[in-house]
């Protein structure tokens, strides 16, 4: 495999309008460099088992596959937003996702998870970057990682534990069956924007569209930013088996392709959390505590 180069971003770039990040706050940018980052990528395909060997498109399918058995949750984000100053110090990073998971079972958000997968692949000298994602009227909340092999390019998205890559096609529909939901990826001519839907294969619902564009690495670092002002709530996405179980607040939902069954949860979270998901009751007794201080109510 060619060695990626190891920036963020490629030959084109997307940026926003104007940077809410002041000169003096720049200095994560540098956190971005993927280089910085490569004990943290040693350490997954150590403890997965995984070698960067073979075509690069079946090396990616075994990538994706252990990667998103890292899970989707904000409980450590909220934590370190609530005893946290500044961006850089809220910034959770490879080698404190990783470690993490080893020790708590935990994992990250889209941001966190999106650019570890990102050093990862670097690591695998694969060139990839980050785009970001629009859901709704929300735009810049989700971000995926796009892999480049001369095949073409490939979709990995970690926040949505969708544990297959999915070939981008500008020229027509993409569709997967997953064990435990489908997965449509059709690009729209009239936006030029890659729209993905996912559920049953007859009731696929749109949950995100997201331009082809590398994010600035400094791009990224509002959107980043602004994310720690949008969690008013637990929530919590893990694989088990042939089931993605999905929690948020009391609501909790096991989908599996056939279907799925939804509760609300009844009696203590942390409790049930421990249950389901294997994370210490403190850890969610903190979060849950981090969430109810002041300052921090519903938006």
């Amino acid at each position: 495999m060619e060695r990626a180069t190891e920036v963020i971003h490629g030959s084109k770039t997307a940026s926003i309008t104007r940077s809410l990040i002041e000169a003096d706050d720049l200095a994560p940018v540098r956190l971005l460099e993927t280089e910085r980052h490569r004990d943290a990528a040693r350490s997954f395909y150590d403890h997965f088992s995984l070698a960067p060997e073979g075509p690069v498109e079946r090396f990616l399918e075994r990538l994706i596959e252990q990667y998103t058995r890292i899970p989707y949750e904000n409980l450590s984000k909220i934590i370190k937003r609530a005893a946290s100053g500044t961006l850089e110090e809220k910034l959770r990073l490879p080698d404190e996702v990783i470690a993490d998971h080893f020790e708590w079972g935990l994992g990250g958000t889209c941001f966190s998870l999106s650019f570890y997968l990102l050093c990862i692949l670097h690591h695998a000298g694969i060139p990839a970057y980050i785009s970001m994602a629009h859901m709704g009227r929300r735009e810049n909340t989700h971000c995926v990682t796009v892999a480049e092999t001369r095949a073409g390019k490939y979709l990995l998205d970690a926040g949505y534990l969708i544990n297959q890559p999915v070939p981008m096609r500008p020229d027509g529909p993409v569709f997967l069956q997953l064990p435990h939901t489908c997965v449509r990826l059709i690009h729209d001519p009239r936006d030029d924007h890659y729209h993905v839907l996912t559920g049953k294969s007859d009731e696929l619902k749109p949950r995100y569209r997201f331009h082809d564009l590398p994010v600035r690495p400094e791009d990224l670092l509002v959107y980043w930013q602004r994310s720690f002002d949008q969690m008013n709530n637990i929530c919590l996405t893990f694989r088990r088996e042939e089931k993605l179980i999905y929690l948020h607040g009391d609501y909790l939902r096991e989908t599996r392709l056939d279907g799925f069954t939804r509760d609300r949860i009844k009696g203590g979270l942390p409790d049930v959390i421990a249950k389901v998901a294997g994370i210490r009751e403190s850890t969610v007794e903190e979060a849950l505590s981090a969430i109810r201080r002041p300052g921090r109510g519903e938006r």
